[in-house]
């Protein structure tokens, strides 16, 4: 028995062993190819794999035809709507504290919340999560002036006064961008605190997360890449200073991190680390609330889920900053792997969303698929 036990644990040492050694090797492969053959201007791309990063690298440069430096796995990107995963996380923190409810209307915690309308009143928060609110898409706002530094939020959530909502909440899916920046200004009003600090101290920097944060201020901006949008005209970062819905500046090393910690609370595989929530809070942002007819994605709160027969269920959420850049970020829970990846080139979005995703997708599977082999 004890010799079956070793041979086990030296057959799962060894299949780890392939499977660590051959992903960076093909992923590298593909990512190189996929970027020549279309000209992306840029890249930064993290794989997980076992509960570890087995590769994290950046393509391209900082700024096409100059030598102001090339993107690696530490640069800082925009992760765009990837962002509204950690104001998903960090409202399930509080209501694990008895700070909220999300089945409770957002009014109780923010009566200064007004719109045109009455129905308004009755918009949980849940449906801010899952997008059935009834808020617009987003709104212009200057997030990049220091003038509005501190109250950029509570500017913008104030200023929805005048608007009417699209429709009764609840009612249906409606994509909000707003949304995300209303739950941003609850987090605040909670916590007392501004809406970056308390993500950067109770999330990032507990998912060792040190180059992230949601204060375009604390970035050199020579260390950032310049952005192209789809007629290739550059553009220089930012667009949304401490915008919860999508202004999270990250890398590819520090967002690996954060599908290592998610994947860490689904698995349970590192109990002697302090987690940012239970399994049970996670399952409930990883739960599909909205389905969509005739389609294999559904939404739950903050993540999505794409429901494969050849891969099993993804959880998900991509980004795209119009203009600027293109993001996607995708875990396989019950395989334990899985990949972000950071653009510079919106021309480059279907590409990311399908060609590189389903590449990367393709080899961790069949890397998966021969270490169970090997194991059995």
């Amino acid at each position: 028995m004890k010799i079956k036990l070793i041979t086990i644990i030296c057959l799962c040492i060894v299949g780890k062993a392939n499977a660590q050694r051959n992903i960076p090797h093909e992923v590298d492969s593909l990512a190189k190819h996929i970027a020549k053959s279309n000209d992306i201007k840029g890249l930064s791309i993290g794989v997980v794999f076992d509960n570890q990063t087995v590769f994290s690298k950046g393509y391209g440069l900082l700024k096409k035809d100059s030598n102001q430096g090339e993107i690696n796995s530490t640069t800082p990107m925009l992760s765009a709507s990837i962002s509204k995963t950690f104001v998903a996380t960090a409202i399930l923190q509080l209501q694990e504290k008895g700070r909220l409810n999300i089945s409770d209307s957002i009014i109780k915690y923010l009566p200064q919340f007004r719109m045109r309308g009455d129905n308004y009143k009755v918009i949980t928060i849940r449906q801010l999560l899952n997008h059935t609110s009834g808020l617009s898409e987003g709104s212009n706002y200057s997030w990049d002036k220091k003038k509005n530094k501190g109250k950029d939020i509570e500017n913008f959530v104030l200023n929805l006064e005048k608007k009417t909502l699209l429709f009764t909440p609840g009612e249906r899916f409606g994509y909000s961008n707003t949304g995300y920046v209303l739950l941003g200004y609850l987090i605040e009003e909670i916590t007392g605190q501004p809406f970056s600090e308390y993500i950067k101290t109770e999330i990032l920097e507990k998912c060792k997360m040190h180059n992230s944060s949601f204060d375009y201020f604390n970035f050199s901006v020579d260390s950032m890449p310049f952005y192209y949008n789809n007629k290739g005209k550059m553009n220089h970062c930012c667009i949304g200073n401490t915008s919860p819905s999508g202004n999270l500046i990250s890398t590819s090393t520090d967002l690996s991190n954060w599908i290592i910690h998610n994947l860490e609370i689904y698995n349970g595989s590192n109990p002697s680390e302090k987690l940012l929530l239970t399994k049970e809070s996670l399952d409930s942002l990883w739960t599909p609330t909205v389905t969509f007819q005739e389609s294999k994605t559904t939404l739950g709160l903050g993540w999505w889920q794409y429901h494969s027969e050849t891969y099993g269920t993804s959880i998900f959420h991509s980004g795209h900053y119009d203009d600027y850049s293109v993001s996607n970020l995708v875990m396989f829970p019950e395989k334990d792997f899985g990949f972000v990846i950071l653009c510079n080139d919106e021309s480059a979005i279907d590409i990311v969303y399908n060609e590189l995703s389903d590449g990367i997708t393709e080899i961790l599977n069949r890397n998966w698929l021969q270490k169970d082999a090997e194991m059995h």
